[in-house]
């Protein structure tokens, strides 16, 4: 049986962030899929967009983060809101969605340096949550097992001992 590895959206990720979850995989006996990886700022932006009432909680995981003031939050809230109004005219959604995305691309994520990903959590067993999370930051996010990098990461030694 081949070893298993980490898939997905790898491109742009920290290389030491891959081999750390390779060898996760390769000795927790399951593939890991990575969900999604390295953005820019606009694609960061799109994220925030489309995931604001899912994943992000209305930008809650990033107030609880420290990537946002509560202000900053409820602000992109607002416009959020707004831009999906039915009430509201083509103008104001248009304004409300671009300055959604203005402010939603500087908000500071790891996902922009590579040093974050999201993974798939369905195929992530106890053990093998456990040692991600005792190595990078976990981020409550819904529909994913958010991940990022808080140190350096271990070698094989060290990983191999992780799972007996």
């Amino acid at each position: 049986m081949a070893d298993k590895t980490v898939k997905g959206k790898t491109a742009g990720v920290s290389q030491e962030i891959i081999d750390f979850l390779d060898l996760v995989a390769k000795y927790g006996g399951k593939d890991i899929v990575i969900l999604d990886g390295k953005r820019d700022a606009s694609d960061q932006a799109d994220a925030m967009y489309k995931n604001w009432t899912g994943t992000v909680n209305r930008g809650k995981v990033y107030v609880a983060g420290n990537s946002l003031t509560e202000a900053e939050r409820l602000d992109l809230d607002k416009n959020w809101d707004t831009a999906h109004d039915s009430k509201a005219s083509d103008d104001d959604k248009k304004k409300a969605e671009a300055d959604f995305r203005a402010l939603a691309a500087k908000t500071p994520s790891l996902h922009v340096s590579g040093k974050a990903v999201d993974l798939a959590e369905g195929g992530l067993t106890s053990d093998m949550k456990a040692v991600l999370i005792k190595y990078m930051k976990k981020v409550e996010e819904k529909g994913c097992f958010h991940v990022q990098y808080k140190g350096k990461l271990p070698l094989e030694d060290a990983i191999k001992k992780e799972f007996g």
